[in-house]
């Protein structure tokens, strides 16, 4: 696993925001479930509840098919 500090493109530079990049080794659909529990506790520590987001009135809702 190699770790990255740095802008994330080139047209990033401006604002000083920095980036840090983690190359993992594991398979892409295993580091999104590693990313979606960091998310879930980065807004626990927060204290937001990840289930019902801010600012979020109405879902998609699909018609019923016939």
């Amino acid at each position: 696993m190699g770790v990255r500090s740095g802008p994330a493109r080139p047209a990033e530079r401006g604002g000083g925001h920095r980036r840090t990049f983690v190359e993992g080794g594991l398979d892409p659909m295993a580091e999104l479930v590693r990313v979606q529990r960091l998310a879930v506790a980065r807004a626990h520590a927060r204290g937001l509840d990840p289930d019902t987001p801010a600012h979020l009135t109405r879902s998609v809702i699909l018609p019923e098919s016939p």
